[in-house]
This record gives C-alpha cells, structure tokens and sequence, in this order.
C-alpha cells in the first residue's frame, strides 16, 4: 500500500490522507485468509534500511506481488479518492476503485477500497477518521486520546521506544494497550512480540511469533521469521514445516527451499534435506549459492566426494562467492578423505586466486586445513602475519588460533576454555557436562562443538549417544574466525572410512 498524492489544485491542509489511506486499508487487511499487506510505514522502514529511494521500490523489495497506489484530491470539502493496482511483475494496472465524499467519509471511503482487494477485510481499524488524521501525522499520543482502542499508535509509540532503548517509556505503552480490551488481536500480538524481543528468552520470542503467525495466516514476512527463529534455537523439525508453509507462499522464491534444506540437514533427515535442495537449485539454478548449499548436504551427510564436485561448480559459476572459500571447502572434502595432498593443492589454487583480489585475510582462512593437512609451519607462519593486524578481531582470532595449535586453550573466555582444559587433561567425566551444555547451546551450524562432545562421550564409554552425533560431518565454514577443529579432526578421523 503506497501513500496516496495529493491532487488537490492548492494546498488545502489535508496532506495527510496520503498515508491515512494507506495505513487504513492495510490495517483492515491485516490477518485475512487472503492478503499480507506492506503499509507505507513499514516501506518507509525498508527505505531506510536501504539506504532512501523511492517508496515503489521500497515495496519491491518488501516482496510485494501487488502495488495498490492512487490519488485524491479535496475541494470545497469535498473528498475524491482513485485506487488502481499493478501487478508485479509485468506491471499491468488494473482500476480498482473510485469515489467520493467529505473529508469525515474517509474511513467508508478507505473500507470500500479494502473490500475489492479482499472480500474479507476487517471492519476500519478505527472508528475515528481524527484519531486516523492524528496517527497519519504522527500525533500517536493524541491518536490513542482520540480513540484508545486504536492498536496501530500504540504499536508506533512502542517501537519509537524500542529504538531510544527507553525501556520505561515501553513499559508504559505496553501496559496502556493492554488495559484496553478493543485494541485488535494483530496488534496485541505485534505489542507481544516486541515486549518478548525486549525481555523473553528466545524460546519464548519464538512463542510470541508464532502466536502472530497464527492471526496472520498469508503473512510470508512474520512467517520467515518464525521460522529463522525456530532454526536459530534448533527447532528443526517446527522450522522446516514453516519453511514448507513459506514455499507456498512464496513459490518463485528459491530462499524458502534453501533454508528448508538446512533444517531437514540438521534433523537427520537426508532424502528430505537431498530434494530441497533439488528444489533450491530448480529454482535458482545459475547461482553458486544453490550448489554450495547442495554441497553442504553432502559433505554433512559424509558423501565427500560428491561434495567436492557441487563445491567445485559453486565455484565455477562465481569464484568471488563467499570470498572464493569453495575451494576451501572442497580441500575439507579432501582432507577427511585422507587426502591431504589434494587438500594442499587446493589451499594452494585459493591462496594464489585471492592473491590477484588483494584479500588480506586468505592465508587467515587457510590456515587451519593446511594445520591438519600437515604443513604446521607454513599455518603458524600465516597467523602470525596477522598477530600485528589492525584489525582486533583478526588478531585475536590468530593469536587464539595458536594458543589451540599448542594446545593451550588459557586465553579462551569459559565456558569454552575450560571444558578445552579438560579435553586436554584427559578428564572426561568433567568434560562430559561441559561439552554437553555447549552442544545443547550451540546454533544449528556448529557441528564442531557437538561432534567434540561426541569424542568425550565415546572416551567414557557413551558410545551409542556419541554416535548420534558422530555420524554427522561438520559442514566447513571457512569465514569463521577460531575453529577447534584440531580437537575433532583426528580423532574422528579414525572412525571414518577414505
């Protein structure tokens, strides 16, 4: 929903029914069976988020299918209002309404465009075309005096809080809205949500959200974001069923389909993760992102050779994607094979491309796979280059990295460094508890920390719960910054076959 322009022959003062009738008929929209509306605020957001540009684009780029856009004009306090909507893509605009009435028809005026968008929009989401007036001016305090069950000022006043981190000044909004029993449910749950983001714990974010999917059912934006959540918290099984949903929400988007594969990786489940992946690469069959991630499921799956292969073509359709660490990916894949040769020549190939890019951080990535592949002094060379970096980050990051190459793991902060301590001591049975709290804490990716947690399980005899999570491979992450690699690699090596 774009604002309206304004038509009107002189400046009459009514500049504000531009965004009023945008913000109106997006709120009657708002959690029917049929329609996700982006209202022009939230295109304002994305603007600035953006960087500014024009507010068409900024709908675009929210992922809108329909740009319903219009004018008005006022004259002798009489209102006009025309409603057109474009298809996207292709552009083709269709009429969509046309009327007139005073000024104080504006809320009948707004109700009749919402119902020939969808046959099931809500009733206007004030009864108070002043509180509208005062909303669309940014006047939320005199909106809410105006008409207190007026959910969306609310929502405003709580974000503009949110963003000053003025935690009273939220508190008060939240506890103003939910002393009123008419404020609208999708308004509550979006209060909900963020006093959640605010103060709950992330499992209990991620209830917020789903109770606002659940009023917002075409909603693909909140959707997404459940679903992200529900990953980041290892939901897998709660997030691929959204990502399913989000695909059929979105079936021209090939993200859904990528992030769909991961989840179904990380649950176990291979023919699922195999075929979403499939679908990611129908979809978006030119990019390297598609075979990376296909390459992933490979590799995690412990079908290494086939992993080089799509690691490989990820990189031939971009040598630039993801800094060109496909080839470093695929020296993992020769690694684990017990190939440490063709790891080498690999790490060699990447080292000489990023030279000609003038990448400062290359022989940073390398330096761990070259570790393992058995050039040791050549790794330590490499970070100590960086032990001078400007960049903190990177110095700390290698002067971390060879504490761990000489196995002494004091400047890591805990809980990591101690449970490292008693890897290394050969205490299991404290190390068990340690490594099982950072397993159980870890995000979806870092099969690193479960895979160590496997190794001290099977070193006290908990070997079937070690080979639930020894079965998986740890995908490579060569951006990542300290790896503790050194303390998986070999030992579950042993257990694997070239």
């Amino acid at each position: 929903m774009l604002p309206f322009e304004n038509l009107s022959a002189a400046a009459t003062g009514e500049a504000w029914i531009g965004r009023a009738v945008s913000e109106e008929v997006a709120g009657q929209l708002e959690g029917t069976r049929h329609s996700a509306v982006v209202s022009s605020t939230a295109i304002h957001r994305i603007d600035n988020y953006m960087g500014g540009g024009p507010e068409r684009e900024g709908a675009l780029a929210a992922g809108a299918s329909r740009i319903v856009a219009g004018y008005y004009s006022v004259r002798d306090g009489r209102l006009s209002i025309t409603a057109v909507m474009e298809s996207v893509p292709g552009g083709a605009i269709e009429p969509l309404f046309s009327g007139t009435g005073s000024v104080d028809d504006v809320l009948h005026l707004c109700e009749q465009i919402a119902r020939k968008i969808d046959e099931d929009a809500q009733p206007p989401i004030t009864g108070s075309a002043r509180s509208l007036r005062a909303y669309a001016l940014g006047q939320y305090a005199e909106a809410i005096q105006l008409d207190p069950d007026f959910g969306p000022p609310y929502v405003a006043l709580a974000q503009a809080a949110i963003a000053k981190h003025d935690l009273p000044a939220f508190s008060s909004v939240l506890a103003a809205a939910r002393a009123r029993s008419g404020i609208g449910p999708v308004y509550r749950a979006i209060l909900n949500l963020d006093d959640a983001e605010m103060h709950a714990t992330p499992a209990e974010r991620v209830d917020a959200l789903a109770a606002l999917v659940r009023i917002t059912p075409a909603d693909p934006f909140h959707l997404r974001e459940l679903a992200d959540a529900e990953l980041e918290i290892n939901r897998y099984v709660e997030a691929a069923d959204h990502y399913r949903r989000l695909a059929g929400l979105l079936p021209s988007d090939s993200e859904p389909a990528n992030r769909l594969g991961y989840a179904l990786m990380y649950s176990g489940d291979e023919p699922g993760a195999t075929k979403a992946f499939q679908d990611f690469q129908r979809l978006d069959h030119d990019s390297a992102n598609s075979f990376d991630s296909t390459g992933d499921g490979h590799f995690f799956f412990n079908q290494f050779a086939q992993a080089e292969q799509d690691y490989m073509a990820a990189y031939r359709r971009d040598p630039q994607f993801a800094d060109g660490t496909e080839l470093i990916k695929a020296a993992w894949t020769r690694l684990i094979r017990q190939d440490p040769s063709g790891a080498i020549k690999l790490l060699d190939r990447y080292l000489n491309e990023r030279q000609k890019q003038n990448d400062p951080l290359a022989a940073f990535r390398v330096a761990m796979v070259e570790y393992l592949a058995g050039r040791q002094s050549s790794a330590r060379a490499s970070l100590a280059s960086y032990l001078n970096s400007p960049l903190a980050e990177v110095r700390e990051a290698a002067e971390k990295q060879l504490a761990l190459f000489d196995q002494n793991p004091g400047s890591i902060a805990p809980p990591v460094g101690p449970a490292l301590k008693a890897l290394l001591n050969k205490d299991y049975a404290q190390a068990v508890p340690q490594w099982r709290k950072l397993a159980e804490e870890a995000s979806p990716n870092d099969w690193w920390t479960r895979t160590i947690y496997a190794r001290v399980l099977a070193e006290t005899g908990q070997t079937m719960e070690s080979a639930r999570y020894a079965k998986f491979a740890p995908v490579p992450e060569p951006l990542r910054g300290v790896g503790f690699d050194l303390f998986w690699y070999p030992w579950i090596l042993s257990a694997r076959k070239p």
